[in-house]
């Protein structure tokens, strides 16, 4: 696995394995959830991103065998099990979404449409702080699509009930606290 991931940096693997069955592959071994480890499910959404990234074929591929509704299914960070590291597994499903699915119009259209803001808010919501920067960056880049907002104005926390503004505020307070900016009266 560690060999294909240094290979699909290369354009030339990005374009020559394109019809390889390669993608069939590496979305089977992340399907297998609990039965493969969870560092070898990490490769392959690493190797994922770095075929797809750029390669409008490869993107395109990765929506037809299903690759979106894995991501999303992936990125329910309660669902990660402790057999590896959960934050570079879910750090590696943010870099596969950001290299597979944004910036192609079609791709974004599917992530809305199976509730991806849902899920990337649930994540900010519960994620913990070194994955949160991350979380809040794929959240900034899908909202830059006009038809993600009624999934961000609809989105309330299944936890505490507060909706997408109130928790980017809360989010916010957090960080100003977090680095010890004073606020009076709500001015800096």
């Amino acid at each position: 696995m560690k060999a294909i991931l240094q290979a699909s940096k290369f354009e030339f693997f990005k374009t020559n394995f394109h019809n390889s069955g390669l993608i069939d592959v590496l979305l089977d071994i992340i399907k297998s959830g609990t039965d493969v480890h969870l560092d070898l499910r990490e490769y392959a959404f690493n190797i994922l991103s770095n075929i797809c990234c750029g390669n409008r074929d490869n993107q395109k591929e990765f929506r037809r065998k299903g690759g979106i509704e894995l991501l999303k299914v992936c990125l329910a960070y309660s669902e990660v099990e402790q057999s590896g590291n959960a934050s570079t597994f879910v750090l590696s499903v943010i870099d596969c979404l950001s290299s597979s699915v944004f910036g192609n119009k079609r791709s974004e259209l599917h992530f809305l449409d199976i509730e991806g803001v849902y899920i990337l808010l649930d994540l900010a919501e519960t994620c913990e702080e070194s994955l949160r920067r991350v979380c809040l960056s794929a959240i900034c880049t899908i909202l830059e699509n006009p038809k993600s907002f009624q999934y961000f104005v609809e989105w309330s926390s299944g936890k505490t009930t507060i909706n997408a503004s109130q928790l980017l505020i809360r989010l916010y307070k957090e960080e100003d606290k977090r680095f010890g900016v004073d606020v009076e009266n709500g001015m800096l």
